[in-house]
């Protein structure tokens, strides 16, 4: 009995140390599927939270290149504004420019007139004086010649006069003379 009694504890014990053993083998099963559990929780954790640093990557990526494509615009915009400007201030100063010719040529034009007309004037004036000299030429050469025809003819009046006179002293010798021939005959 004390062999079989043995033989049962020894059994027992085997029970028991296999289903320790099971039991403990379990345990380490459970407790690997539990590691492995937490294995793969944490790598699509990991696998997770890669994903969302690559989406917010992306979409950081992505606002950046929007940002850039935004700021590029703006930087377009500004310049087309800037050359705009340019342009219409180049407009301008070239309308001055243009203005400013414009006037001169007028200035010049008024200039130009104002000179042709003070040097018709001035010839219509040397005209005008050159027909009075010509008039007081022609006039005082009139009365130079009125003068020396008056003189003439009153040289030739006395001239008559002188030879009428001697004409009569003859006359009277041409007389006496004869009028003392008369008496002495």
């Amino acid at each position: 009995m004390a062999s079989a009694k043995k033989k049962k504890q020894a059994m027992a014990k085997k029970k028991l140390a296999l289903r320790k053993k099971a039991e403990l083998k379990k345990k380490l099963a459970l407790r690997k599927k539990l590691e492995m559990q937490k294995k793969l929780a944490l790598k699509k954790k990991l696998e997770l939270k890669k994903k969302l640093e690559l989406k917010k990557k992306l979409e950081l990526k992505k606002k950046l290149e929007l940002k850039k494509k935004l700021e590029v615009k703006k930087k377009l915009e500004l310049k087309k504004k800037l050359e705009a400007k340019k342009k219409l201030e180049l407009k301008k100063k070239l309308a001055q420019i243009k203005a400013a010719k414009k006037q001169k040529e007028l200035e010049k034009r008024k200039a130009l007139a104002e000179r042709k007309r003070l040097q018709k004037e001035k010839q219509k004036e040397a005209q005008r004086i050159a027909k009075e000299r010509a008039k007081l030429k022609a006039q005082q050469q009139a009365e130079r010649l009125a003068l020396k025809a008056a003189k003439e003819k009153q040289r030739q009046e006395e001239k008559q006069a002188r030879e009428a006179a001697k004409a009569a002293k003859l006359a009277a010798r041409e007389a006496a003379r004869l009028a003392e021939i008369e008496a002495n005959r």
